[in-house]
């Protein structure tokens, strides 16, 4: 019998989250309009063991059909996958999550209105944590610092 995937949310992926929007300049749009409250975030925790065509996914992040807002009270959800990171350092969840949060975009169009969608990867990976931490910072056991800085 296949054991049925359960997500819930999760504090501590919420915390990791809101403290990196707080503090890394990548991310201050997204964090004006969190403060604003103008959009909401949700962070889920997952059973599953979830793999793609290219391999272990460790997180995603979706962004809310309108259609389903009635039932999920967010812009956007980010799901951390455990059994998939579990061998990961704090340092790697910081950068997974400054990953998922890359791919949350969000501007106001020429009429004034909120337009929000997800942003794909710039390559493989985003061009900057690739650089910053090269193509392997997921890989287990990596010694990693992750720090704030934009350069």
């Amino acid at each position: 019998m296949k054991i049925p995937e359960v997500r819930t949310v999760s504090e501590k992926y919420q915390e990791i989250a809101l403290d990196i929007i707080e503090k890394h300049p990548l991310l201050d749009n997204l964090k004006g309009f969190l403060n604003a409250g103008t959009i909401k975030l949700i962070f889920l925790e997952s059973t599953k063991q979830k793999k793609s065509a290219a391999g272990i996914v460790h997180a995603d992040c979706e962004k809310i059909a309108d259609s389903k807002r009635w039932a999920i009270d967010a812009d956007f959800v980010i799901t951390v996958y455990a059994p998939n990171v579990e061998a990961m350092n704090d340092e790697q969840l910081k950068i997974l999550m400054l990953h998922e949060l890359m791919h949350i975009g969000i501007e106001i169009n020429e009429k004034g209105e909120i337009k929000k969608y997800i942003v794909p990867h710039s390559v493989q990976d985003f061009e900057y944590i690739l650089d910053k931490y090269g193509l392997n910072w997921s890989r287990p056991y990596q010694q990693l610092e992750f720090d704030f800085e934009f350069n």
